[in-house]
């Protein structure tokens, strides 16, 4: 037995996620399953996998090429959609997600759209939507808890949590250590209960022996609500270790974490065409049609061009960070890349003239 892929929908082997993840078994290859149909599917976890995983033998949950995303929430594409402790909860070492819209429902506190279970480790998650519509208090993106992990999270769009887009949150003190690589991702209006831990990336640390190491670069972080900060600390003791260079904010807590080389501070988010100024300028930031992918010749937009090329220098060898959300490949220079999870130039022609993909987008309306 080899890598496998299968088709998981209508027809198929597998009908749904839990019967293709119960027969999961990366013996000697990945095991991959591309959903097909566009009816939101339910929760899963991941767990248990028969073998042992590694970074050529790992569970692997994506889309069929015809059903993965356009860069936004939406009912025409592979979709998860599901309330509980997690829309998604993964306990398996190496385990893969990519080209999925991950939805969080429900009307529970205390739940996310991820949850990485204890001393699971070399997670991977690219080119995803992850959002919530929900209002419920402790509502994270990405979650992990008092324990050991580490996992990688690249060219995605995070938004709507009420407390963190991602949360390394170590709340006690025993000895461990959290390790999280943030690429190429937007993460736009988390903290909006304003409670503890609230921003669009937030570490805790509870303890003395409490280590998270937060890696972090092309990323942009804005409007977490009320006093709190965009990239956040909450050391009660322990060492949160920040390293990176060219994110965004809203705010000046690039400096305050040290990780403020080729940083762009202080950037209002919107979705108008500005000639000047300090902006980071999407398509659309409405309630309920957010499309957080950068909006073309938007002149005052400082995401553009403002990010650094890290191809080549991926933390996770599955990574590709050619690519950008859509699967765009993303400039390395003359334009360098943009900051966040989509690039919107195509090649510069001769002389120098940058070319712009124009995107026509079609929404569904309920």
């Amino acid at each position: 037995m080899a890598d496998q892929t299968f088709q998981i929908g209508t027809g198929e082997t597998y009908t749904t996620i839990a019967g293709w993840e119960a027969a999961s078994d990366v013996s000697t290859g990945f095991w991959k399953g591309e959903l097909k149909d566009t009816a939101a599917y339910g929760g899963v976890t991941i767990a248990g996998v028969t073998g042992t995983p590694s970074i050529s033998n790992y569970v692997w949950l994506s889309a069929t090429s015809g059903n993965k995303h356009s860069g936004l929430a939406g009912t025409t594409h592979a979709r998860i959609a599901a309330a509980g402790a997690g829309a998604v909860t993964i306990s398996d070492d190496f385990t893969r997600i990519d080209d999925i819209e991950i939805g969080l429902t429900g009307s529970n506190n205390s739940d996310e759209a991820i949850r990485i279970t204890a001393n699971t480790n070399n997670v991977l998650i690219s080119r995803c939507i992850i959002w919530t519509g929900t209002t419920q208090i402790d509502k994270d993106g990405i979650y992990t808890g008092n324990w050991d992990c580490s996992y990688s999270v690249d060219n995605s769009i995070i938004y709507g949590f009420t407390r963190g887009g991602i949360n390394a949150q170590s709340w006690q003190n025993s000895t461990r250590t959290q390790t999280v690589n943030i690429d190429y991702c937007t993460i736009v209006k988390c903290g909006s209960s304003g409670e503890v831990e609230s921003a669009g990336i937030t570490s805790r640390t509870g303890g003395t022996n409490v280590t998270n190491n937060i890696n972090v670069y092309n990323t942009g972080c804005f409007d977490t609500a009320s006093t709190y900060d965009d990239f956040a600390n909450y050391t009660e003791a322990g060492t949160t270790n920040w390293t990176g260079t060219h994110n965004a904010s809203s705010d000046a807590s690039l400096t305050s974490r040290g990780i403020a080389t080729s940083a762009q501070e202080s950037l209002t988010l919107t979705a108008t065409t500005q000639s000047s100024g300090s902006y980071f300028v999407v398509q659309n930031i409405g309630a309920g049609t957010e499309d957080y992918q950068l909006l073309d010749e938007a002149a005052g937009n400082l995401a553009i061009g403002n990010a650094t090329d890290r191809v080549g220098s991926e933390p996770d060898a599955r990574q590709d960070f050619s690519l950008d959300i859509v699967g765009n490949t993303r400039n390395t220079s003359s334009p360098s890349p943009d900051i966040g999870a989509s690039d919107i130039y195509t090649t510069p022609v001769s002389g120098g003239i940058e070319v712009f993909r124009r995107r026509i987008m079609m929404r569904n309306v309920a």
